[in-house]
């Protein structure tokens, strides 16, 4: 499975029922979006999907796979919300 975060494709050997979080964070080693409830409640693992916050904890990789993802501190091109991962 083709993933693009800050710019870069990866090509991701995971299941696509795995949540964005955790692909995010075990995978890529992107640790600003958190666990916080695990029911997209809280909004610690809030990202950026094509300008629109979803909740990572709950939203299976397979969902979102080869577009593009960028992480706050890298130098790239952001949308308008601030948070841990923006994603285009």
């Amino acid at each position: 499975m083709l993933l693009t975060v800050n710019g870069k494709t990866h090509d991701l050997d995971v299941e696509p029922e795995m949540p964005l979080l955790w692909v995010l964070r075990d995978e890529l080693g992107i640790t600003g979006p958190k666990y916080g409830c695990g029911k997209a409640l809280c909004g610690a693992c809030t990202v950026h999907l094509n300008g629109s916050a979803v909740r990572s904890c709950v939203l299976p990789v397979g969902a979102v796979q080869a577009r593009r993802h960028h992480h706050r501190g890298t130098g790239q091109p952001r949308s308008a919300a601030r948070r841990a991962v923006g994603l285009d």
